[in-house]
């Protein structure tokens, strides 16, 4: 994921500091706005960014600012340092910010980056339901097509991590809803991991481990 990293900072390198940026001042006071144009990017850390990565498009920031930070912004989300804005959060703000409409060489860099940490939580033994359903949320936000990233949960070596995902949300088969609260906002992604889990091999593997009846 590193070198994503570093690839993600190199597309965006032509995006210079801005001299400055519109921002709300109850929700980023003259202070802190001026440690975020002061500092030096890599060295903006998840607390100082937080207000502008959460509120960036609300009451904060423009998409020229916005591609400035957003190399650093990723790079702690993904690392998961942010006590607040969530993942879901963080990548909603593309959406805002008409991704869909930047050069190759941008989306590509930001899905890399993507496609990694996904990877890293299907690798990762200490990565958990709620951390995979955390992310698989987030992406719903940004990817129009989720079916790579869930097709990644069916492979063999990956059958135990995509249990505990579905354990997270076996609503989706009472409730026709996932868990995670931030779907609210992306409901046609919702729908499409809902009819993803309720295919007959997800069924047969829950059969298999729990008993349960469809």
């Amino acid at each position: 994921m590193e070198q994503a990293i570093q690839h993600l900072y190199e597309i965006f390198a032509k995006y210079d500091k801005p001299r400055d940026f519109p921002a709300c001042q109850c929700c980023l006071s003259e202070n802190e706005k001026a440690r975020l144009l002061n500092g030096r990017l890599k060295d903006l850390s998840a607390d100082e960014l937080s207000e502008y990565a959460a509120d960036i498009f609300l009451t904060v920031g423009e998409v020229a600012d916005f591609k400035y930070f957003l190399r650093r912004i990723l790079e702690i989300s993904v690392k998961d340092e942010f006590l607040w804005p969530d993942p879901e959060v963080v990548l909603s703000k593309l959406s805002k910010a008409g991704w869909e409409n930047w050069s190759e060489d941008e989306r590509l860099a930001v899905i890399q980056l993507l496609q990694d940490k996904f990877n890293e939580l299907l690798n990762d033994p200490a990565s958990r339901g709620s951390d995979i359903d955390q992310w698989v949320c987030a992406l719903g936000h940004c990817v129009e097509d989720l079916t790579p990233y869930l097709a990644r949960m069916l492979e063999a070596s990956h059958r135990d991590k995509l249990l505990s995902y579905v354990e997270e949300n076996l609503s989706a088969y009472s409730k026709n809803r996932l868990s995670n609260a931030f779907w609210d906002s992306a409901r046609a992604n919702e729908q499409h991991v809902i009819a993803w889990l309720n295919q007959q091999t997800i069924k047969d593997m829950l059969s298999e481990r729990y008993g349960m009846r469809f």
